[in-house]
């Protein structure tokens, strides 16, 4: 099963917008695709707003959205939910569906805020990569410490010896982008490519009818 692992150092900068977009054009494509979170902390209205904005943006079946975790120990209208996990839970989730579905969007919280204690995330990928294939998709918001964390972030993986097929950069509307700070970026992670994504507010309810990346998902294959 090949993976497509989207991570960020910083929470709310768009993993499950652009996780959502990228199981709807694999779907379109016709191809095999399931979504997991294994670690969930938002929820609105008493759901888990993660699982429920994929559910509600893509064509999954409920049963195709898998999540383990939740902080506040709510129960979602999903399946798979403990109150408590280790490494084992997700890698055995994983393997329990490697011949099931051909691609897995997984979507991690933040990197260097530690989940929960005694938590290793780069054990985890680590050990989930020697039985798939592993691609890491970061994401980082454009802000005063951009060069920092889009270097670190690709460094970290890169060097362990990751796929890495682009870094998305997050921006917020209507900000000034210097194109002198994004050509320097590309420079010093070329040749890893680097998107530069808008999000903007979809309605939650609105399915995704179109590819609407189409570079960036030819970059995944």
């Amino acid at each position: 099963m090949k993976l497509f692992c989207i991570i960020s150092d910083k929470s709310h900068v768009g993993k499950t917008y652009i996780a959502s977009h990228i199981v709807s054009s694999l779907k379109m494509l016709n191809k095999i695709v399931c979504y997991y979170k294994p670690f969930v902390m938002e929820v609105r209205d008493n759901k888990l707003f993660d699982c429920e904005y994929v559910k509600n943006k893509t064509t999954l079946k409920a049963s195709e959205i898998f999540v383990s975790y939740a902080t506040n120990g709510n129960i979602s209208p999903l399946h798979s939910i403990n109150t408590k996990i280790d490494e084992r839970d997700i890698t055995d989730l994983i393997d329990e569906n490697r011949d099931i579905y051909d691609y897995m969007v997984f979507e991690s919280l933040s990197l260097y805020a530690p989940i929960k204690e005694n938590y290793n995330f780069m054990d985890l990928i680590l050990d989930i990569k020697k039985e798939n294939e592993m691609h890491i998709i970061p994401i980082v918001e454009y802000d005063s410490n951009i060069i920092h964390s889009a270097l670190e972030q690709v460094e970290l993986f890169h060097t362990r010896g990751f796929k890495i097929p682009f870094i998305i950069i997050n921006i917020k509307k209507d900000l000034f982008i210097s194109n002198n700070v994004v050509g320097y970026i590309r420079s010093q992670l070329n040749p890893i490519k680097v998107y530069i994504i808008e999000f903007d507010n979809e309605a939650e309810n609105k399915k995704i009818e179109d590819i609407k990346y189409p570079e960036l998902i030819k970059d995944l294959f």
